[in-house]
């Protein structure tokens, strides 16, 4: 489990390279570098609040490489400036100056793009092939979580046996997987979204989990209000509940768009039927006919799934379900919608009552979102697992 963010935060609180205790100026800041002036001793910094920074350098300024996962920096290379290139991850201490966007670093923790690439893609294979539903009842004497896992055609209850797990939660009002904080098995409650890595039973109704993460979470079939492109806001109405929600979005968030094939193929799914043709005749196989009397198909976490969804031929989604599947479709900008349209929003819970932070927002969904069965499809998302990184 990375725990980096905790090592680094500790890390820049002490002593580095003689530097002494931290001025009332002092500020601290995430983002990837967008640019380096190596001959202006300088970087451009996108920071994970969303503001363009600009880092300066000096010889006094301490320049580590942390590989992700590292939960101790004693051992951490000092490198030079030379060595950070566009897209890394960097951590910084320094002072601003009348200018708050110009800081000079005194401590800069450096992930290369390629190593946090690697180490998300290592850590998605591991918590793809546990357990990712809704928490449906906690025992906490046994130690033990029952969560329903949600699938097209139905879904099923997993019992996750806890009593060895660590315990992290999502922060509110963030999407972003390095933020989530140590937490306990008393902090999960009936209707949090649940995911799990370790060890499945045979049969797949047991899974002994080695760590769990878990967040309060809202997804949300909606209709686009008003669309504030320069605050990065939308004004939504929440079809369930019919009340106005404000939607922000950050750098993390992604919107994307289904293109209208595959959301009536998904309709068609969510209405328990085959796929028919544009004359209205049932397809053979694949989706209809005779896979309609195959069993359920199990994907690597043991999760079942009805038939494939994926590209307009059939291709099933493979590991991964839904989330691989959302992450094939073409991203858009807020510019890109229009008040009236339909989207399926995975967000936090917010800790403001109707606003929540955009995990991720899929529009062209309007044949889901007819489907009498709607709820599976809200159901089936996966909270966001950007790990690896700072």
């Amino acid at each position: 489990m990375p725990r980096i963010l905790l090592s680094i935060c500790l890390f820049l609180f002490t002593a580095i390279g003689g530097s002494g205790a931290q001025t009332p100026a002092s500020t601290r800041a995430r983002g990837v570098v967008t640019a380096v002036d190596k001959d202006g001793r300088k970087l451009s910094v996108h920071s994970d609040a969303g503001s363009d920074l600009t880092i300066t350098v000096d010889d006094a300024t301490a320049i580590l490489k942390a590989t992700p996962g590292t939960r101790d920096l004693r051992t951490a290379p000092h490198i030079t400036l030379a060595e950070i290139n566009s897209g890394d991850r960097v951590l910084l201490s320094g002072a601003a100056g009348a200018d708050p966007k110009v800081i000079a670093a005194r401590t800069l923790v450096v992930m290369s793009k390629a190593d946090v690439a690697s180490k998300q893609e290592a850590d998605r294979e591991k918590w793809e092939r546990g357990v990712t539903g809704v928490v449906k009842s906690v025992d906490p004497e046994r130690k033990v979580i029952t969560v329903t896992v949600r699938a097209f055609g139905g879904g099923h209850d997993v019992m996750v046996l806890a009593d060895k797990a660590e315990f992290r939660r999502y922060a509110p009002d963030s999407v972003k997987f390095s933020d989530a904080r140590p937490s306990t098995l008393a902090e999960i409650k009936t209707g949090d979204q649940l995911r799990a890595r370790g060890s499945s039973s045979g049969d797949h109704t047991q899974f002994t989990a080695e760590e769990i993460v878990s967040g309060s979470f809202r997804n949300m079939a909606a209709t686009v209000k008003s669309i504030d492109t320069a605050a990065r806001t939308l004004v939504v109405t929440d079809l369930d509940t019919k009340k106005p929600v404000t939607v922000h979005i950050d750098a993390d968030s992604a919107i994307r768009k289904m293109e209208e094939p595959m959301a009536e193929r998904l309709a068609m799914m969510l209405q328990g039927g085959g796929f028919r043709r544009p004359g209205g005749e049932r397809r053979a196989g694949g989706e209809g006919g005779a896979a309609e009397r195959r069993p359920r198909a199990e994907d690597s976490s043991g999760e079942p799934h009805s038939g494939g969804f994926g590209s307009p031929g059939g291709e099933r989604s493979g590991r991964g379900g839904m989330s691989r599947m959302l992450e094939r479709l073409p991203a858009i900008t807020l510019g890109d919608l229009k008040p009236g349209d339909a989207l399926i929003v995975a967000s936090t819970a917010g800790a403001r009552p109707g606003e929540v932070t955009a995990i991720t927002m899929i529009a062209g969904v309007e044949p889901i979102l007819r489907a009498p069965n709607r709820q599976v499809m809200l159901g089936n998302w996966n909270v966001n697992m950007n790990m690896g990184g700072f």
